[in-house]
């Protein structure tokens, strides 16, 4: 057996030999019952897979994240990153007296690259990026497997090529074995000892492939004193969590106003493997914003293969948790699949008009509340059509704009509204609330366009600390602008919503408070204004939008380290006194 390592780049080897001596194996630990994970959970929300049959066929998803900036993308070819699958709403594993486990799967009937993912929690997904866990990503191609070993301490994984002896078949034996700190991984029963514990209180998983491939058999059984049992996020875990009577949304219903929405951007990812968050968000709030889970990228990653389980996942807990859900963002600059990229670049107006339509029609359709999928009744369908540059007017560079013109987003709102007659229809864009030459070139895109096309306007609400630092712009705000703004956009038949309030702390917790509570409550005070909604209500290692300490950004009205408690800043206070105002 040849065994050699690596670190970085995508596919570049530093060849390496490494023994590994029988003493690696030598001590066999004493071993629970097995937990079958095949049967132990739902695998329906679970993209690219299939259960059938008491195995798992897993299919090819091309899921990925786009990594180039719009600017880069003026000289450049977009690069993405690849985001494969992870069991989310499906079963995990939970440690308990140790951490010393077994985990075992069986493949079969491999079509080009296999890869099944072990990991210490699922990856953190951002707009631009996903940050990986600690784990071992699994792949076997014909004779050759390729371990890929994330840890929290290196950015950049390190690679190891595994040369597997004898004949070979499609089928094959994948074995992770950790004990006293320590993991070995073998394919085949060829050992490699990978040196570090990746295993803490839970063990995940996921799986990708470049054609297809069967999971026969997926086990893990505890080793030594480890207590091990199976966790199924499909199930509802948060069962008995009811909304809080001093959480925002209740706040504002006592008070009069429960008719509107508040709530907070969320990924599934961090819902389902973050207990404490996910029980503030439902005894907070009323409403759930999908961050990135309903993108274009998300949705349709290869051209006409859609990737609803996800989402059908998030929609199936608001429902159970009466939270109303706001689709985001159906058609956007940005967060779009490389197949797209390169068929706008080639494609007639009316091809590119096929495209859109098409998506718009699928995904509106599937969450219209008819179709046994759940409801998704309000969506922002052109996300940031403005130039970040030049805020008075049309961003020309996006490839809607290149390949269709101004018309897109007219035609857009007329897809969704032919998918969902009785949709609610946005259009979401930044500093529409501080920027009077951003406001009115919004004013006059709706003027343009027939009355009734636009439901309403997002006002996302991102105040980051050069905003903070802009004496005229906190004196409009503060100052009790809002409500003249709101009542601007009322004079064209046109609603608001505070679509995704940010605000840096920057250094002065009773400043953020004071644009928090002013944000809130000129919205829950304006019959104009539908409802308000946070780009992340607590700031971890999961959600910042300004520059963070630690791995922990500074504008959420809440913070938590890791899945620790969550601890309310001032402006959390203050939003609930502005609730009751």
């Amino acid at each position: 057996m040849t065994l050699a390592s690596g670190s970085g780049g995508n596919n570049d080897q530093v060849t390496e030999a490494v023994g590994v001596t029988p003493a690696a194996m030598s001590v066999p630990a004493v071993e629970g019952r097995a937990r079958s994970m095949l049967r132990s959970g739902s695998w329906r929300y679970v993209p690219g897979v299939t259960a059938r049959d008491g195995t798992l066929h897993v299919a090819r998803t091309g899921l990925a994240t786009l990594l180039t900036s719009p600017e880069d993308q003026k000289t450049q070819p977009p690069t993405y990153q690849p985001n494969p699958p992870v069991v989310l709403a499906g079963p995990h594993v939970a440690l308990a007296r140790g951490s010393d486990v077994r985990i075992a799967a069986g493949l079969e009937d491999i079509r080009g690259t296999a890869t099944v993912s072990f990991m210490s929690g699922p990856n953190r997904r951002f707009d631009e990026r996903v940050e990986h866990q600690a784990g071992i990503d699994v792949s076997v191609t014909r004779s050759v497997a390729t371990l890929t070993i994330w840890s929290d301490e290196d950015r950049e994984p390190r690679r190891v090529r595994m040369e597997l002896d004898g004949p070979r078949t499609s089928d094959v034996q994948i074995t992770l074995r950790q004990r006293n700190g320590r993991l070995t991984v073998s394919v085949d029963g060829q050992p490699f000892p990978v040196q570090r514990q990746v295993f803490g209180r839970q063990a995940w998983f996921g799986m990708s492939a470049e054609k297809s491939f069967v999971i026969s058999s997926l086990d893990a059984s505890p080793l030594r004193g480890t207590r091990l049992r199976v966790e199924d996020m499909a199930r509802d875990p948060f069962a008995g969590v009811t909304p809080s009577r001093t959480g925002l949304a209740s706040v504002a219903a006592a008070h009069g106003r429960g008719d509107k929405r508040i709530g907070t951007a969320v990924d599934l990812a961090q819902l389902l493997a973050n207990p404490r968050y996910a029980r503030y968000v439902i005894r907070n709030f009323n409403e759930i914003q999908t961050e990135t889970m309903a993108k274009f990228q998300a949705l349709q990653p290869r051209r006409g293969e859609f990737q609803f389980a996800e989402l059908d996942a998030l929609v199936a807990f608001a429902e159970r948790h009466d939270l109303d859900v706001q689709g985001h963002a159906l058609v956007f600059g940005e967060a779009y699949p490389r197949w797209l990229h390169r068929a706008m670049g080639k494609a007639s107006k009316d091809e590119a008009l096929a495209i859109m339509r098409r998506h718009i029609t699928e995904v509106v359709r599937r969450y219209d509340g008819h179709h046994g999928h759940g409801l998704i009744q309000r969506w922002d369908v052109v996300n940031e059509p403005f130039d970040p540059d030049h805020w008075g007017r049309l961003n020309k560079d996006t490839i809607w704009y290149r390949a269709i013109g101004e018309s897109y987003i007219e035609e857009a709102f007329e897809a969704a509204r032919a998918a969902n007659p009785d949709g609610e229809f946005g259009l979401n864009d930044w500093s529409i609330e501080t920027d009077r030459d951003r406001r009115q070139a919004v004013i006059d895109l709706l003027r343009r366009m027939p009355q009734g096309t636009v439901d309403y306007v997002g006002l996302q609400a991102h105040f980051d600390e050069d905003t903070l630092d802009d004496d005229a712009v906190m004196e409009a705000i503060l100052g009790g602008g809002l409500p003249r703004i709101f009542q601007e956009f009322a004079g064209l038949g046109v609603e608001v919503r505070v679509s995704e309030a940010s605000v840096a702390r920057n250094g002065d917790a009773h400043a953020q408070a004071a644009v928090y509570a002013r944000l809130l409550g000129a919205c829950l005070r304006s019959a104009n204004c539908i409802g308000f909604n946070m780009w992340g209500a607590t700031s971890n290692e999961w959600y910042f939008t300004t520059t963070p300490d630690r791995g922990i950004g500074d504008d959420a009205p809440t913070t938590q380290s890791g899945d620790g408690p969550i601890v309310e800043r001032p402006a959390m206070q203050a939003m609930r006194r502005a609730a009751a105002g």
